[in-house]
């Protein structure tokens, strides 16, 4: 008897670790791996935005144009934001229309400016069915609160009817931290480890609680 009630207790701490891990890691990974920003911001007339942020991670981040494609042909998006260098022979290959930007991420306490840039935002660098995007920058600092500051330099009128935003995400393929490690190795580890071993270990004690008994 003491045997079989050892022997609940094993497959019931093993439902409750799987269930905690698989209520718990989405939540601290979606934390974890959250856009500190993703802001609109207009290009004629020339607009400026400035966020508070959070930074959670000492990893890579990159600073992103967006542009959004709804209601814009394939072609006029690859003329006016840039075709990212594939084109056909002999066909003309657009780099887009330039767009000035002047950026900066600074210590919420101090004000103090840690990371600054400027730069003339052109051609594409990657498709969405949703989105073109086109790369502004880089940064990695140290965990903490910031404030972020954009502006563009002049208007384009060129890009006016087409929607766009500034977004700072994570780089994954380029990821140095352990977090980051763990957002991965940890989503294989929920549905090969922590799913059957939940599963199992339920499946055992209702066998177990149902099971004839000798008398």
């Amino acid at each position: 008897m003491v045997k079989s009630m050892k022997q609940q207790w094993k497959y019931l701490l093993m439902a409750l670790i799987a269930i905690a891990w698989i209520v718990i890691f989405p939540k601290w990974s979606n934390w974890v791996t959250e856009d500190p920003l993703d802001s609109p911001i207009s290009l004629n007339p020339a607009g400026k935005i400035e966020h508070a942020i959070d930074i959670r991670i000492p990893e890579k981040y990159e600073l992103s144009l967006i542009f959004e494609r709804a209601g814009h042909p394939f072609e006029k998006m690859k003329t006016l934001i840039g075709a990212m260098g594939l084109c056909k022979i002999n066909e003309p290959c657009s780099k887009g229309i330039p767009v000035p930007i002047r950026w900066s991420l600074s210590d919420d306490k101090s004000g103090s400016s840690v990371v600054v840039g400027e730069t003339i935002s052109q051609n594409s660098n990657g498709w969405s069915k949703a989105d073109v995007y086109r790369r502004v920058g880089s940064m990695q600092v140290k965990p903490g609160h910031y404030i972020f500051r954009a502006e563009i330099i002049r208007s384009v009128p060129e890009l006016e009817s087409i929607k766009s935003r500034l977004a700072i995400k994570l780089r994954p393929k380029s990821s140095e931290t352990w977090q980051i490690g763990l957002v991965w190795w940890g989503a294989i580890a929920t549905y090969i480890i922590m799913w059957p071993m939940m599963l199992f270990s339920i499946a055992t004690i209702i066998w177990r609680i149902l099971r004839p008994t000798n008398r």
